[in-house]
């Protein structure tokens, strides 16, 4: 797709260390979507996930299922590359995704990483689009 060029060129981004699992596959996707600058002069992208987990629903039914939802929150700023202090951008995304539990503690806790997994991907879209909104004409 040539258009993407054209998108890598215009948002020439350098990425922050990440701090979790979760940061890490956000930067990953947006690393194979916008590509990294091999330059110092390129604004810097810093992405800060929060997650938290709910109950979703309430049931009489004696099951030992239970939905849940993993909400994960990115607060999004990006730096200008020759002064670290200007901030171009900052915003916050948020992404979920449902998940069930049975009682089984290493089930469980597979299905919460995977449920975790999915909305970071989800997020790494938001954030993708947001950025080309906010910084495709910068």
């Amino acid at each position: 797709y040539k258009d993407k060029n054209i998108i890598s060129q215009t948002i020439n981004l350098i990425y922050a260390k990440p701090n979790s699992r979760l940061e890490q596959i956000i930067y990953q996707d947006l690393k194979l979507r916008f590509g990294e600058a091999d330059n110092l002069n390129a604004n810097q992208l810093i992405v800060k996930i929060s997650k938290a987990t709910r109950s979703v629903g309430r049931s009489s039914n004696a099951s030992p299922a239970r939905l849940k939802e993993i909400i994960l929150t990115a607060k999004i700023t990006v730096k200008d590359a020759s002064d670290a202090a200007i901030i171009i951008y900052s915003g916050t995304r948020n992404s979920r995704a449902t998940y069930s539990t049975k009682g089984q503690i290493v089930a469980d806790r597979q299905a919460a990483d995977n449920a975790s997994e999915v909305a970071a991907l989800e997020l790494a879209q938001i954030i993708r689009l947001t950025l080309i909104g906010a910084l495709a004409n910068n």
